[in-house]
């Protein structure tokens, strides 16, 4: 589907389906009316939503996994659609693509270029350990999944000398729609006059940092979210807690999650881990009576003062 109109005229033939009640059955004509009403709020939708959300609203409200996984080749329908997905982000991301511009570039691909290969699921019937990157394992499923360093710190480009990104300006209000109208910027680090020429950010880098940040983050947590869910039975998220202090900690705990670093803290922040490590061993006891709980058991280690950097650790420990 693309272009304004051709939306227009889906709108306006379902919005006249009352004239044409009694040419259906009871249970079509109520189908068509329901796609009446979810076509009415894409239509408003289309332009206010960010485009990867726009399309996770979309196959929510079609049940659309559902629908595709029936059938032998089910699993590869399914597989197919998470890999256009993900071409959906990436170009969101870099590019921050309406739309329209996204129909454009999808009907560009399906009348000039090649076929689109299908998306790999040959690797979920392996039989063994599987090493690949959370964007390669879109779509499949595992008895088992280990997410290793959680604790890695993200890389948010903070420390380039020259950033650009596009950015917003102005929002242009049109009926019950929002348009967001972006520009293209650059800038970077210059000697500050007035503060002994030391090097600071321009207000235009700040601006673009900001929202870079905002889409990094936005993205890091989708990756999360795709990591842990490709999991039939049991997840492992493999990382370590490091501080200084107590205090650092309960700093970190009190934070928003959007401010912190990486992937550990934020496992921990939601799941409240934070105010129960006290003392040197413990069991962390996680969820309620309705769902069933975790027992997780932790020691805290110390390392010894001659070591080269003295800082404490929480590690897991399981019972053999």
């Amino acid at each position: 589907v693309s272009g304004n109109s051709l939306w227009e005229k889906l709108v306006l033939t379902c919005s006249s389906a009352d004239k044409y009640a009694n040419l259906f059955s009871e249970s079509d004509f109520i189908t068509l009316t329901r796609a009446f009403r979810l076509l009415k709020v894409w239509f408003k939708k289309k332009d206010t939503l960010p485009l990867p959300e726009f399309f996770d609203l979309v196959m929510d409200k079609l049940h659309m996994f559902a629908g595709l996984s029936r059938g032998s080749r089910g699993r590869q329908a399914v597989s197919n659609v998470e890999k256009l997905m993900e071409k959906v982000r990436n170009l969101y991301i870099r590019e921050q693509i309406d739309f329209y511009t996204f129909t454009g570039w999808l009907n560009e691909r399906v009348n000039y270029i090649e076929n689109e290969g299908e998306a790999d699921v040959d690797l979920a019937h392996g039989g063994v350990v599987q090493l690949m990157t959370i964007h390669a394992s879109k779509g499949l499923e595992f008895p088992m999944v280990f997410i290793p360093d959680l604790s890695a710190e993200f890389n948010m480009g903070s420390k380039e000398e020259l950033v650009s990104d596009y950015i917003p300006v102005s929002l242009k209000i049109d009926g019950d729609s929002i348009y967001r109208e972006t520009a293209f910027e650059f800038s970077l680090s210059a000697p500050d006059p007035r503060d002994r020429y030391k090097k600071k950010a321009a207000l235009i880098k700040k601006i673009i940092q900001y929202w870079t940040k905002q889409k990094l983050t936005a993205e890091k947590k989708r990756l999360l979210y795709v990591a842990a869910t490709r999991t039939r039975d049991h997840l492992v998220l493999v990382g370590q807690i490091k501080s200084e202090s107590d205090r650092r900690i309960q700093k970190t705990a009190a934070s928003p999650l959007n401010k912190l670093t990486n992937w550990t803290d934020w496992v921990c922040k939601i799941l409240n881990i934070y105010p129960y490590l006290d003392g040197e061993t413990g069991t962390l006891t996680l969820g309620d009576k309705e769902s069933g709980y975790i027992h997780l058991p932790y020691t805290r280690y110390v390392k010894k003062p001659f070591q080269e950097i003295s800082k404490e650790e929480f590690r897991t420990g399981f019972p053999v």
